[in-house]
């Protein structure tokens, strides 16, 4: 699963030519399976079950659906680097683009292929009030496997007023009993902790943790992608570049990974602490940012971190 994984990641981070449908607009039947922590059904392929340590399909060994269900994103937004060039700068190569429709909504809709082993679908779709990706790939020479997948794209049915629970996938459990921090709200994958569970104004500095989850990727350690974290939070905003107690730890039977980020020379004191876990394929992270009372928070993010329990 490692190809088809990156191939995953290279279509989200960022054909055949009985393909798509240019309107794909279906009814709800007995065939159609939900997705669990998205509001889509799809009609399953064969060989195909829910997926484990990520939102979508296992369809074979060899082959996936991820699906990104993101209520409180914009499809305008999104689709602006869903683009025939987006994919080829990420070293892909266009079979066929084209613009759709989905269940009444504006959509876009790509194939591609990556090197000589792996094809891959996409469909972005949504309005102002969310945005919906669904990812797929299989292997190159597999073409029956390539129109099974189609099929499973043709048969979409979004179900927007369904209530999300955003714990239905979640490959942990916390206990918050003797933590401050109290879950606030899930979007775009990220799941929110906050002080007792409240919004914090933007002009506050209050202490918050992100956690989110996803498959391992074996070709990488978990102290590079906690590395991989910190630049992505450089890359918003963060200022921080002293790392300080990077190392292994054992969490609760998890194998895991800490490290502490600063940045106490500029006039805002801030701190990174970033706390990763393993367990059967599958990793959890939690990123927990203050920029006030740094050692006391510190310790608030480490108890909370081992409250932290893998499925």
């Amino acid at each position: 699963m490692k190809k088809v994984c990156f191939l995953l990641l290279v279509l989200g981070l960022s054909a055949c030519k009985h393909g798509i449908q240019s309107v794909i607009n279906n009814k709800k039947t007995s065939q159609h399976v939900n997705i669990p922590g998205t509001r889509l059904y799809v009609v399953l392929p064969p060989d195909a079950k829910i997926g484990e340590g990520f939102v979508g399909l296992e369809i074979s060994d060899s082959a996936a659906m991820v699906v990104h269900d993101l209520p409180g994103k914009s499809f305008a937004t999104d689709s602006e680097i869903f683009t025939k060039e987006g994919f080829e700068q990420k070293g892909l190569k266009v079979l066929e683009y084209k613009e759709i429709k989905v269940n009444g909504y504006n959509a876009k809709y790509v194939a591609v292929q990556q090197g000589e082993e792996l094809k891959g679908y996409a469909v972005l779709f949504g309005d102002t009030t969310f945005s919906t990706m669904v990812l797929t790939t299989y292997p190159k020479n597999n073409e029956q496997r390539g129109k099974e997948i189609l099929a499973a794209l043709n048969s979409m049915y979004y179900e927007r007023d369904k209530k999300m629970d955003p714990f239905e996938t979640a490959l942990f459990s916390i206990d918050e009993k003797d933590s401050k921090f109290r879950f606030y709200n899930y979007e775009g994958g990220l799941y929110t902790y906050t002080p007792d569970g409240k919004a914090i104004p933007k002009e506050e500095e209050n202490p918050y943790i992100l956690m989110a989850q996803m498959p391992i990727n074996d070709s990488m350690s978990l102290d590079k992608f906690a590395e991989i974290l910190i630049g992505g939070a450089q890359e918003y905003g963060f200022t921080g570049t002293e790392v300080k107690n990077n190392h292994w730890e054992n969490i609760n039977g998890h194998n895991a990974y800490e490290t502490e980020v600063y940045d106490e020379k500029s006039e805002q004191r801030s701190l990174l602490y970033i706390c990763i876990l393993e367990r059967n394929g599958s990793s959890v992270f939690i990123e927990c940012f203050a920029k006030k009372d740094l050692a006391a928070n510190l310790e608030e993010f480490k108890e909370f971190a081992r409250a932290l329990h893998l499925k």
